[in-house]
């Protein structure tokens, strides 16, 4: 679990049970660990009473297409379009009605506009003999801004007014970012732990 993610939770004043938080720790130590893979979103997903509590994880580029700092005005936009997608929650996350859902708080962050990370350092002037080595140079620096990873982090928390009318969640991610080809999801509850992965065709968590 992230640093952010658990200022997130006392910020809603959330009382999260021994067992979730542990749960929580496990799942974001093990997301940390795994391979920055284009086209695959994480997400975790945990419920306890009356609380819905959701966290995406996913690469820049199933988002917007790209990892590399936004150097246009056209990318710009598209990052801006992406975070104002990823705040309507009631539109990535389908809920019965039944179960009287609001969402409570939510939190959407990137570091694709940050200079830190894997940024390059600047190098050297280079002098007027030193063009095969500023090429090479060139060539290495290209290549280790093609290979930046940036991600998107998202947090949501819904309250249920009727939580055992909660039966199910429907994840239209896939649909509205069409650069996510699969989501993984580690789900939590009352009854236990379970995992299962998402596709456009199987978008449903049930509970």
């Amino acid at each position: 679990m992230t640093k952010g993610f658990v200022k997130f939770l006392f910020a809603t004043a959330l009382v999260i049970a021994p067992a979730i938080a542990v749960h929580k720790v496990q799942a974001g130590e093990h997301r940390q660990h795994e391979a920055h893979e284009h086209g695959v979103a994480h997400l975790n997903v945990a419920v306890e009473g009356s609380n819905l509590t959701i966290e995406l994880f996913s690469p820049a580029a199933n988002i917007v297409g790209f990892e590399h700092p936004p150097s246009t005005q056209v990318q710009k936009d598209q990052v801006t379009e992406a975070r104002k997608k990823l705040e309507d929650a009631q539109t990535l996350f389908q809920l019965p009605a039944q179960a009287q859902a609001r969402l409570v708080r939510y939190m959407v962050d990137t570091d694709i506009d940050s200079d830190s990370g894997d940024t390059l350092q600047p190098h050297e002037q280079v002098g007027v003999h030193d063009e095969d080595e500023k090429t090479s140079r060139d060539q290495n620096e290209d290549e280790h801004v093609h290979e930046r990873h940036s991600d998107f982090n998202a947090q949501y928390h819904f309250i249920c007014n009727k939580p055992e009318e909660l039966a199910y969640l429907d994840v239209t991610l896939l649909r509205i970012f069409p650069g996510i080809e699969r989501i993984e999801v580690q789900i939590l509850t009352d009854t236990g732990q379970t995992a299962k992965e998402l596709t456009a065709k199987d978008y449903r968590i049930t509970f």
